[in-house]
């Protein structure tokens, strides 16, 4: 493992190590801080609201799948029409 804290790697093998050894500690602590935040949710909805969050996000769901998108590739044309109708 190399020294990345106390000083400069002297390889660019070292440095790429110390990259890659920061992108996984940032990826570590980007999914717990999703958990953390997806517990603290769960604690603070009432349980008939989040089944009412679940049912309308499925919903939403089936509809961007009949026209053949999700939520990351619908226009945002599509996303607007969805909601005037709800």
């Amino acid at each position: 493992m190399p020294q990345c804290a106390d000083r400069r790697p002297a390889s660019a093998e070292a440095t790429a190590a110390c990259q890659s050894v920061s992108l996984q500690a940032a990826q570590q602590t980007f999914t717990a801080g999703l958990k953390a935040a997806a517990a603290f949710m769960a604690q603070a909805v009432q349980p008939a609201t989040a089944a009412a969050r679940e049912r309308h996000a499925a919903e939403l769901q089936q509809w961007l799948a009949s026209r053949h998108c999700s939520l990351t590739t619908c226009s945002p044309e599509a996303l607007l029409a969805y909601v005037t109708m709800h």
